[in-house]
């Protein structure tokens, strides 16, 4: 019986095809951090929750609708791509929408999910 092996970058693209298959396009909510404005037009933030973070990142041609509710520290709500950034093998979400949360609770999202 031979072992197949993997290159990373195999693994990494294995990865990355089933995460924008099984997941593709969704909303997710939380605390913008570390907003960085990059010359080219991009804008790179992390987004939060008490428990986890997730890298996002705004490209100018998509930084249309609602990327003025983005600042540190604001509650937002954000929609995108889920994918993988085979560079450094870390998950990421290509937003493509933001929206301003007047309150945010992890209750209420428990209550969407009921």
């Amino acid at each position: 019986m031979s072992i197949a092996v993997l290159t990373v970058t195999q693994l990494i693209r294995r990865i990355k095809n089933v995460l924008e298959r099984e997941l593709g396009h969704v909303w997710v909510e939380g605390e913008v951090s570390n907003l960085r404005q990059q010359t080219s037009g991009h804008w790179y933030f992390t987004i939060k929750d008490e428990s986890a973070q997730l890298s996002c990142a705004m490209f100018s041609a998509r930084r249309r609708e609602g990327h003025q509710a983005l600042r540190d520290g604001a509650k937002v709500r954000v929609y995108g791509e889920t994918t993988l950034y085979e560079a450094r093998g870390s998950m990421q979400l290509i937003v493509e929408r933001v929206e301003a949360c007047l309150l945010y609770t992890s209750d209420a999202a428990d209550e969407e999910d009921s």
